[in-house]
């Protein structure tokens, strides 16, 4: 079953307003109001993927799946694998960033 809530969670903790987050995902503000407030229970493969998506992560984090066992924790490794890489890349923008700064001395 979706988890609106976990939706409502990302958005506050990446300070996303609901107007700027359903003109991302091409929905009506009025759509998304509905989801979050459990009136739409079945938005579609669709509409998930484009939420999991702008938020980068995997579909079934948004739903809960008790039966399989799935918990929010079983995505902390997938998240520490997407920081280190972010990290790496932060690492070689500021490594480029000090060439180029020696270059224009």
């Amino acid at each position: 079953m979706l988890n609106f809530q976990k939706i409502e969670k990302l958005l506050l903790e990446n300070k996303v307003p609901k107007n700027e987050f359903a003109a991302e995902i091409g929905v009506s503000e009025q759509w998304l109001h509905k989801v979050l407030h459990g009136e739409i229970k079945n938005p579609g493969v669709d509409k998930m993927e484009l939420i999991a998506d702008f938020f980068e992560l995997p579909i079934d984090y948004f739903f809960d799946r008790f039966s399989s066992g799935l918990v929010e924790e079983e995505f902390v490794p997938y998240n520490k694998a997407k920081i280190q890489y972010l990290e790496t890349i932060i690492e070689e923008k500021e490594r480029t960033i000090r060439i180029l700064s020696k270059k224009m001395r």
